[in-house]
């Protein structure tokens, strides 16, 4: 199978650590192929729609979506052993896009180069990281992972919604408050499917910045893809 997705793309990792765990080998391009380039709704060089899952039925968008797809092809039992379970990691899964992604996109969005800084906005997106790692250390703290004791495709998306902000932006004086968030993600982060696709999670020492510079490249790569 093949993914198309914009270069630079930390929503891609998700897909393709999830792929590790189904043994499922992906082809990453960044164009999509002739057939489906006037398809309205799949604009690669798009926030929203990047990644896209180019399948033999056709193609699906959106990394969660496309975790989901590939997690269900895994002999792992990914989705947890009962159907409570199962409902368990699809709400987790919601809560990293609504809780997570959202506002990590937020603060991360000017450093990537994707839009301009807003003060306001940033400061309220850190606001909700540091609430929602906040919910995360308590329920963690008789856990080990969040739903039964194996890991399940929740860990891994809540992990890695959580990953570009560990590596960008918490630095020691904000992560040092979430004892139980940080031991559980130095578990999942540390797996081999993990480190396959990241390399060793080096986590941040001293929070990146926007730069104006990084906003105006991006900017014209993707007018011109």
């Amino acid at each position: 199978m093949e993914v198309v997705s914009f270069a630079d793309n930390f929503r891609l990792q998700k897909v393709l650590v999830v792929a590790k765990y189904a043994d499922i080998q992906l082809k990453v391009s960044h164009s999509l192929p002739s057939h489906l380039e006037k398809n309205p709704l799949l604009k690669s060089n798009s926030h929203d729609n990047s990644p896209i899952l180019i399948t033999e039925h056709g193609p699906i968008n959106h990394s969660n979506s496309i975790s989901k797809f590939l997690a269900k092809q895994s002999s792992l039992n990914l989705f947890g052993e009962t159907l409570y379970e199962q409902a368990l990691v699809d709400q987790w899964l919601d809560f990293s896009y609504s809780e997570i992604d959202l506002p990590a996109f937020a603060w991360l969005g000017p450093i990537y180069g994707y839009f301009p800084e807003v003060v306001e906005a940033t400061k309220r997106a850190k606001d909700d990281v540091s609430r929602v790692l906040g919910v995360l250390d308590q329920h963690l703290k008789d856990r080990t992972y969040l739903i039964s004791e194996r890991i399940t495709l929740a860990d891994i998306i809540v992990a890695l919604s959580l990953y570009p902000l560990y590596n960008k932006v918490l630095a020691l004086n904000v992560r040092k408050q979430f004892t139980n968030t940080n031991r559980w993600f130095n578990t999942i982060s540390s797996q081999p499917n993990f480190e396959a696709v990241l390399g060793k999670i080096a986590l941040c020492e001293k929070p990146t910045v926007p730069d104006l510079n990084t906003f105006l490249y991006q900017s014209v790569f993707i007018l011109h893809s």
